[in-house]
């Protein structure tokens, strides 16, 4: 492996991402919101984004320019939480929990 080469990013913004998949040509990265209002805004510490439900986002990056789309986006919705991944099936965006009994699906944002 190639260490000498700097590391590329794609910069996330509101969410803290947690998986990667790869679907079709582009990366989908999912989690949950960072800035919670419904939680009292942005946690003190990390482990304190475990205290409420948070909202989720999916991003979309393209692995060649790390250009990101937003895919999707929603509020808490207990007892939904824990948004880990995002997947598109068809004209849905499946998500993913790391805490919840529950795998959640809205409609794509397009």
């Amino acid at each position: 492996m190639d260490t000498s080469k700097p590391l590329r990013f794609a910069q996330l913004k509101e969410f803290v991402p947690d998986n990667v998949r790869l679907v079709g040509n582009r990366l989908i990265t999912a989690g949950m919101m960072w800035d919670e209002p419904s939680c009292g805004g942005t946690p003190k510490k990390p482990e304190d984004i475990f205290q409420c439900p948070h909202g989720w986002i999916a991003d979309a990056i393209d692995p060649k320019t790390m250009a990101v789309t937003e895919i999707g986006r929603g509020p808490a919705a207990p007892p939904y939480t824990g948004t880990a991944m995002a997947m598109p099936v068809g004209d849905n965006l499946w998500l993913s929990s790391f805490v919840a009994d529950r795998v959640a699906y809205r409609p794509l944002k397009r």
